[in-house]
C-alpha cells in the first residue's frame, strides 16, 4: 500500500494528536531564489535549511518562476532538486499582483527592467510578499533593495545565513516555552 504522505510525516502528525510529542514547528515559512537550490549539496545553510524543513521545523518553498528556471539551465542534479520543494503558484492575472510587481520593480530596477531574469526576479519577489514568506536568495541586486522592500511592502529577504540564524533564534524562543 502506497501512502500519500511520507511515513514520518504521518507519524508526527498521529503522535502530535495523541499529544506524545511537542510541535517542532517553529512558524516560520521562506521561499527561496533559483540561486539557492543547492543541487549538489554543497551549501551548508541550505543543507541546514533542508533538514529543518524535512523534520518539519520550517516550511521551505520555491515559486514556480523559479522552478522553471532551474529547469531551463538543463542540469539533471539541479532539475531534480528543483522537484522536491513544493512550489507557490503565479496569479499573474490577479490586480494586486500587476500592481504590487510593478512597486517590487521601480524598487528593484529604477532604471527599469532589462531582461528576462529581472522580470523573473520581481516575479519570485511578489510571491515572498504574496505568500507572507521570507525570500532567501544570494542575488546582490535584491539583498541591496531588502531594505527598502521591507519598509514599502513588509517583505522580508535574507540570505541562507540569516535564515539559519532566524530559525535557530526562533528554536531557542520556541523550547523555553
Amino acid at each position: 500500500m502506497t501512502l500519500p504522505y511520507p511515513k514520518t510525516v504521518i507519524s508526527r502528525v498521529l503522535s502530535m494528536w495523541s499529544g506524545d510529542m511537542r510541535s517542532r514547528e517553529t512558524f516560520l515559512g521562506f521561499i527561496i531564489d533559483t540561486n539557492r537550490i543547492n543541487a549538489r549539496g554543497a551549501l551548508a545553510h541550505m543543507n541546514r535549511l533542508e533538514r529543518w524543513r524535512n523534520d518539519g521545523v520550517i516550511e521551505l518553498l520555491m515559486s514556480d518562476v523559479a522552478h522553471v528556471e532551474a529547469l531551463a539551465g538543463r542540469d539533471p542534479r539541479r532539475s531534480r532538486k528543483a522537484s522536491r520543494y513544493v512550489r507557490s503558484l503565479s496569479f499573474e492575472h490577479e490586480a494586486d499582483a500587476k500592481k504590487n510587481q510593478a512597486l517590487i520593480a521601480d524598487i528593484l530596477f529604477p532604471d527599469g527592467r532589462r531582461s528576462s531574469n529581472d522580470v523573473n526576479d520581481v516575479c519570485i519577489v511578489y510571491h515572498a510578499l504574496k505568500y507572507g514568506l521570507i525570500l532567501i536568495t544570494a542575488d546582490r541586486a535584491i539583498l541591496r533593495k531588502r531594505v527598502e522592500l521591507k519598509s514599502a511592502l513588509g517583505i522580508r529577504v535574507m540570505t541562507d545565513a540569516e535564515a539559519v540564524s532566524c530559525v535557530e533564534e526562533r528554536i531557542c524562543e520556541r523550547d523555553k516555552e
